[in-house]
């Protein structure tokens, strides 16, 4: 199950720009991300990276004004629920054979 990435809306463009002004604790997540938001790195985003998008302008929104577009839309992103994770594959575990098992082999041939 591939996550499904799409290019940023002008609004989300937007509310990265003003995101990138903002101060950030250093080495945070939060600082990266808006870093490479605000340099254009990013030009696509999951449903996840979309949240978490809305999540950084939320906790940082005292830093910047949003217009009511982009309040609605950083609380509409906040309600949904997170994809659920991708399921990783089953591993089989081989049979250990033991070293006498082995030895008797090699003796008998």
């Amino acid at each position: 199950m591939a996550r499904q990435m799409s290019p940023l809306s002008p609004l989300e463009q937007e509310i990265a720009r003003k995101l990138s002004e903002a101060r950030f604790p250093p080495y945070s997540a939060s600082k990266r991300f808006a870093r490479e938001m605000g340099e254009g790195h990013i030009k696509q985003l999951s449903t996840n990276g979309r949240r978490f998008l809305a999540y950084v302008v939320h906790r940082f929104r005292r830093q910047y004004q949003l217009s009511a577009e982009e309040e609605s839309w950083v609380a509409e992103w906040l309600a949904r629920a997170p994809e659920p994770a991708e399921a990783k594959p089953v591993r089989t575990v081989t049979p250990v054979v033991r070293v006498e098992e082995n030895l008797q082999l090699c003796l008998d041939l």
